[in-house]
This record gives structure tokens, C-alpha cells and sequence, in this order.
């Protein structure tokens, strides 16, 4: 998964999560006097759906600070998010295997827990790009 995902492409929930993220930065950078968070828009003036708010700001803030801090800012900081998305699609996995281990499943469920999870198209497709549902998933396991 870490492998294959670098420069995959994106998605319309990418690109206003990206945005997202960027908003909320600014909120931080300026000490709250941008809320330009709450309903973030872009440069031509369409604004993002008021559910966006509602995801939590923690996977954003990693992944702009993170292509803050490499001047990754335009261009390749979709590459930056997937890298960060699939770490923590590796690290549910993980959490998943030891949460199924320390309920009674034993090192053969938590083996079977991962190979159930890595053969699953739709959690490996979602691994791959998805910055809201990967995540929670990883919070919610961990």
C-alpha cells in the first residue's frame, strides 16, 4: 500500500479537505481571526459543504503542516496526504490485529484480522485516499 499510492490522482473530497485544512492553519496562524474555516470557499468563490467542519481538523493540521514544513505547498502536497493516509491505513490495520488478539482471537484471528482488512478492496481503496474515513478509523480502533 505505502508502495503503489504515490501520485494516484484525487478526488473532489480531497481537494476540498485539502482546502479544509488549509483554512484552519490560517484560523491557528492568525491567533482566530480568520474563520475563513467555517465555510471555506475557493479562489472562485465556491464554497465547500457546511458538513466539512463537522470531520475534526486533526488529520488536516498533520498534513498541511507537513507540506508546510517540506515547501510542499503546490503541487505534490495531494502525495504528502496519501502518504499520511496510508500510514494510518497500516496503522488500523495494526491496532485492528491487536484489538482482535487481546479480545481471545488469538495470533490466528489477528492474522486472519489482517488479511481480511489488507484482501478488502474497499479498505485498501480508502487507504489509498480517503483523509476522513481512514482516520476516524485508525482513532476508533487505536
Amino acid at each position: 500500500m505505502l508502495t503503489v499510492g504515490y501520485e494516484i490522482g484525487f478526488h473532489v473530497d480531497e481537494m476540498d479537505m485539502n482546502l479544509y485544512g488549509k483554512s484552519v492553519w490560517s484560523y491557528y496562524q492568525t491567533g482566530g481571526k480568520d474563520s475563513s474555516y467555517i465555510r471555506p470557499q475557493y479562489e472562485d468563490g465556491t464554497k465547500v459543504g457546511v458538513t466539512i467542519p463537522s470531520y475534526g481538523t486533526f488529520f488536516e493540521l498533520i498534513a498541511v503542516g507537513v507540506n508546510k514544513m517540506v515547501g510542499n505547498e503546490n503541487g505534490y502536497e495531494f502525495n504528502v496526504r496519501h502518504g499520511l493516509n496510508q500510514i494510518f491505513a497500516v496503522l488500523t490495520v495494526l491496532f485492528a490485529a491487536l484489538l482482535v488478539r487481546l479480545l481471545g482471537g488469538g495470533y490466528l484471528g489477528a492474522v486472519i484480522t489482517t488479511l481480511l482488512l489488507m484482501s478488502s478492496p474497499t479498505f485498501v481503496g480508502h487507504g489509498f485516499m480517503n483523509t476522513k474515513d481512514i482516520p476516524f478509523a485508525f482513532g476508533y480502533t487505536a
